[in-house]
């Protein structure tokens, strides 16, 4: 009984690896979108004009998902030992 115990246990933290990992990316996107979007607003609702250039659309999210996975990647063991 102890094995398939230890089994369950294991399959469990994989799954919940994936969570995190989903919730890495829709935090970043949703982030980097958020800032493009302030970035926007501030140009419209101040007056002045915000230069963006193309890059900025898709380097905004892609840098916060990077930095919020290594963070989440790098606190994984400290999620499982606390759990």
């Amino acid at each position: 009984m102890k094995q398939n115990e230890q089994t369950v246990d294991r399959h469990e933290a994989h799954f919940r690896l994936w969570d995190m990992l989903y919730f890495v990316v829709w935090f970043g996107m949703l982030s980097g979108l958020t800032e493009i979007t302030l970035l926007r607003m501030k140009g419209l609702i101040g007056g002045g004009a915000v230069h963006l250039r193309c890059h900025t659309m898709w380097m905004s999210p892609a840098i916060n998902v990077a930095v919020l996975g290594v963070v989440g990647v790098t606190a994984w063991p400290l999620i499982l030992r606390l759990s």
